[in-house]
């Protein structure tokens, strides 16, 4: 009994492998794959004036509560404070889930990276503005995982505080364009709209107290349709006069001027829509001159964005083909910072859902175009007497900034060959006793299997011609 206490005792220690729902492992090739992305983006970007911002993944729980809505701020992951987390909380029946996270939960995951940025500028009144910052790091949310949504994912922002002018829209838009561009996207649609016609249209239809409803509930039409988001608000009480309103104003259509024209006409004289829809051909108008074409962007009445912080112009980016959702959005907002104790200061600004737009990349096959950085050379280990000359050979071709790799191990050719096709190493550099006798080395191209001697002194040259360079 004594001699199987161990066995047993390891067998209850095991782990299953296994992970949080909504998380998800990055392989080398995703990898590879997002840092090109990334770095094409941040080429984009800085182009434009932008200068990169990081924050802390952790902000206190105070600085995130009450700027996405209800709906998103229960999706905030929420951190137990440290020891004993109970300590000094009185607790009873009548005690709310809301007060009691205040008291054990004073550190939150980032939910986004507007919110964090404003607490940043709050702290920094000695900052230029306008301040342009992109910022490319992950955020949390406990959102129920589905296709291209992740409880864990890489955001990257770019956002222009501290001026009202109409040019930082048309100045994001062109940003948007010039990155789908960049990253090889040719089709790809950017809708756009102003929160003033939202809340213009709450007032029309008889519910203007309601606007945040309304926006939350609109922002759920690509996703599960007019008939369902309109039986949402008759669940929240919006009214059957309300709801047929709503659908006339829904399935406003036509190019921009003529839906403006049509929501000028369907509208009630009011100072906010007329404000709203000035805006429009402005931002139309400055794109155009910056260069992007008018078939990509499309004014689209009912679009919303959830997040309660917008307050002007919206938008968001799909790619036709791709049932992924939006991969980016984005808008105007003018109290973030209010919310620190600063003075009002107007902001624009959007996000790429990394994660979604490679998935986006994955199905159109645009990833097929670019070359991975993988090793290219793989030098094997197979005659102990030539392992001096096999590992000069590597530092030789590391210092001339050629991709190369070694086998740890001195063993057989067949084991190293099956590492490299494994590894996708499309090269094999070969030195045995034969080849180490005649200065020479064999270079087996892992692809077509034609291998070929070559001199040593033609190490370089021959890596130049067969491999590729960092």
């Amino acid at each position: 009994m004594h001699n199987k206490t161990p066995s047993i005792m390891h067998k209850l220690s095991l782990i299953q492998p296994s992970l949080p729902r909504g998380m998800h492992d990055r392989t080398a090739r995703y990898l590879q794959h997002r840092d090109e992305m990334i770095r094409r983006i941040k080429h984009v970007y800085t182009l434009y004036g932008f200068e990169p911002l990081e924050t802390p993944a952790v902000e206190r729980s105070s600085t995130l509560s009450g700027q996405y809505g209800q709906e998103g701020e229960r999706l905030i992951f929420r951190i137990l404070n440290s020891g004993n987390f109970l300590e000094g909380v009185e607790l009873d029946t009548e005690t709310h889930h809301r007060s009691l996270l205040k008291e054990i939960a004073k550190r939150a995951l980032r939910y986004d990276l507007t919110v964090p940025m404003a607490r940043y500028l709050a702290m920094h009144p000695e900052l230029p503005t306008p301040f342009k910052r992109y910022q490319i790091q992950p955020v949390w949310r406990a959102d129920k995982p589905q296709q291209g949504r992740y409880r864990e994912f890489l955001q990257c922002d770019a956002d222009i505080v501290g001026s009202d002018s109409l040019f930082c829209e048309a100045e994001i838009l062109t940003l948007i364009y010039q990155t789908c561009q960049t990253l090889g996207i040719e089709r790809f649609q950017i809708a756009w709209n102003h929160r003033g016609i939202l809340e213009s249209v709450a007032e029309r239809i008889g519910a203007a107290h309601r606007s945040v409803d309304l926006c939350i509930a609109l922002d759920k039409l690509d996703k599960i349709g007019q008939g369902a988001v309109l039986e949402e608000l008759r669940q929240k009480a919006f009214s059957d006069s309300a709801l047929e309103l709503l659908k006339q104003f829904i399935s406003v259509s036509g190019d921009t001027q003529a839906r403006i024209t049509s929501l000028q006409h369907w509208f009630a004289e009011g100072k906010m829509v007329c404000q709203a829809l000035e805006t429009l051909p402005v931002i139309e108008s400055y794109t155009r001159t910056l260069g992007v074409t008018k078939n990509c962007i499309e004014f689209v009445p009912s679009l919303s964005r959830g997040l309660s912080y917008y307050t002007g112009t919206v938008f968001e980016v799909k790619i036709p083909g791709v049932h992924i959702g939006s991969v980016a959005g984005g808008g105007r907002y003018d109290n973030l910072t209010a919310a620190f104790g600063k003075k009002r200061t107007s902001g624009v600004g959007f996000s790429w859902g990394i994660d979604r737009l490679y998935e986006a990349m994955e199905t159109l096959g645009l990833f097929s175009q670019w070359e991975r950085p993988c090793t290219n050379i793989l030098l094997v280990r197979i005659d102990t007497e030539a392992d001096s000359i096999v590992l000069g050979a590597l530092a030789t071709l590391r210092a001339h900034r050629v991709r190369a790799e070694t086998y740890p191990e001195v063993t057989k050719l067949s084991k190293q060959l099956r590492y490299a096709h494994k590894r996708d190493i499309s090269k094999v550099l070969i030195i045995g006793s034969a080849e180490l006798a005649q200065e020479t080395f064999l270079l087996k191209d892992m692809l077509t299997g034609v291998q070929k001697t070559h001199p040593m002194k033609e190490l370089l040259r021959a890596a130049a011609l067969n491999g590729e360079r960092a």
